[in-house]
């Protein structure tokens, strides 16, 4: 990772007193699959309706995002197509 965006986590880290860790996506899904003892139907269409929801500004109390979105929204409209 760029010595910037190491720098970032750190400082969001003591800011925010939590840890965090960046996780390659498949990573991740297994770690929530185990955690939650989800399958993976389950947990593609709550990540789906996750990210959705994030990036159309449903979520912005818990995952406020100060930066347009369309691009990011017309990316998943490409990808679900």
């Amino acid at each position: 990772m760029k010595p910037e965006i190491l720098t970032r986590i750190s400082e969001l880290e003591q800011v925010h007193f939590c840890t965090i860790s960046i996780k390659q996506f498949d990573e991740w899904v297994n770690m929530q699959i185990e955690k939650y003892d989800l399958d993976f139907e389950k947990i593609s269409k709550i990540w789906l309706q996750a990210i959705s929801e994030t990036i159309t500004l449903k979520r912005r109390s818990v995952a406020p995002i100060d930066e347009p979105t369309i691009i990011w929204i017309n990316e998943l409209k490409k990808l679900l197509k």
